[in-house]
């Protein structure tokens, strides 16, 4: 059960990390164009 189970929960992990590194680079981003106005 663990052998099928846990790629699938790395899969899951590391898709949340992307999303909070893209929704990270988004605020960094948003935070320097409004420094820059």
């Amino acid at each position: 059960m663990g052998g099928i189970y846990k790629p699938v929960g790395a899969a899951k992990q590391s898709g949340v990390q992307q999303n909070f590194f893209k929704v990270g680079t988004g605020y960094l981003f948003i935070s320097v164009q409004a420094a820059h106005v």
